[in-house]
């Protein structure tokens, strides 16, 4: 078959235009918010570098230091994977693992809002 032929029978589909450039939208949506709320980036990190410099007074390698800190989470995330796949808290699965990690994770965020900002 030679570039640019069409094939015998085959008609795309009057709505498949639309649908692709919802689910384009859809996703570019997602993206755009999740990567708003990076560690490493994105819309919070102006605020919170000025409240470190402003407010807590951190010099510029205090201020990598607690970058390296906070972004340790990002460099272990693989290893979330691997306990999925392999273990399955109380026999539910996914839903096990929400049950753990979830309330661990809001314990760890209910400490570090209560903790004063030194």
């Amino acid at each position: 078959m030679a570039v640019g032929e069409a094939v015998q029978g085959v008609v795309a589909a009057p709505g498949e235009p639309e649908r692709g450039r919802r689910l384009l939208g859809f996703a570019g949506l997602l993206m755009l918010m999740a990567m708003m709320a990076a560690p490493t980036g994105g819309l919070m990190s102006t605020p919170l570098l000025f409240f470190l410099k402003n407010r807590v007074h951190l010099s510029a390698h205090e201020m990598a230091v607690f970058n390296l800190w906070t972004s340790v989470p990002l460099y272990f995330a693989f290893l979330s994977g691997l306990v999925r796949d392999r273990w399955s808290p109380f026999g539910l699965g996914d839903r096990g693992h929400l049950a753990i990690f979830g309330s661990l994770t809001a314990g760890a965020y209910a400490a570090a809002a209560l903790a004063p900002p030194t």
